[in-house]
């Protein structure tokens, strides 16, 4: 049997019964990892542990897109992660540095998460509360929802700035795997 353990680093590390080990480069964007692992969570009945990987990806989608807008417009990787440590630990400056930035480039509304499920998160998160199974699928259909209309922005207005993105953080992994003693 193999077993498979993905890291935060980005790589997947299998190793087998009988000790062999190998490591795999895990290319995606953070996003659709956190929402997968928050839909396989929901599947499997574990209703708050499906709430937080899907929060994470609402503001990873909310990272990549703000990347890509900077990018776009000249914004150098280094200044851009220089920038993006100001926000990094606090989601509410992420989420409106989105808003914000939606709202001058498309120039038009964003169907914005509503606060219920920022209170969904945060009283799964903090206070321990165990949500209804409606309530995580409901939260996931929106989070899905957010990401797909956000990725369509990115398209239209961004797709050389999500292009350098991809590049840029490619580049990182690239990094990380020369460094890998295999």
């Amino acid at each position: 049997m193999i077993q498979a353990e993905l890291a935060d680093d980005g790589f997947l590390r299998p190793r087998c019964d009988s000790g062999h080990e190998g490591a795999t480069v895990v290319q995606n964007e953070r996003f659709p990892l956190l929402l997968d692992f928050g839909i396989m969570a929901f599947l499997d009945g574990c209703n708050r542990e499906a709430v937080t990987p899907l929060a994470s990806a609402a503001e990873r989608v909310q990272e990549f897109f703000l990347r890509a807008a900077a990018f776009e417009h000249g914004v150098a990787p280094s200044d851009f992660e220089t920038g993006w440590k100001m926000l990094a630990r606090q989601s509410d400056l992420q989420y409106g540095a989105f808003v914000f930035m939606h709202m001058l480039e498309p120039k038009r509304t964003f169907r914005v998460l509503e606060p219920r499920y920022a209170a969904l998160r945060n009283n799964a998160v903090h206070k321990g509360c165990l949500p209804t199974p409606q309530e995580v699928d409901d939260f996931g259909n929106r989070v899905r929802e957010f990401i797909h209309d956000a990725l369509e922005v990115v398209g239209e207005l961004y797709a050389e700035g999500a292009k350098q993105s991809l590049s840029s953080t490619q580049s990182q992994i690239a990094a990380r795997v020369a460094a890998l003693k295999i």
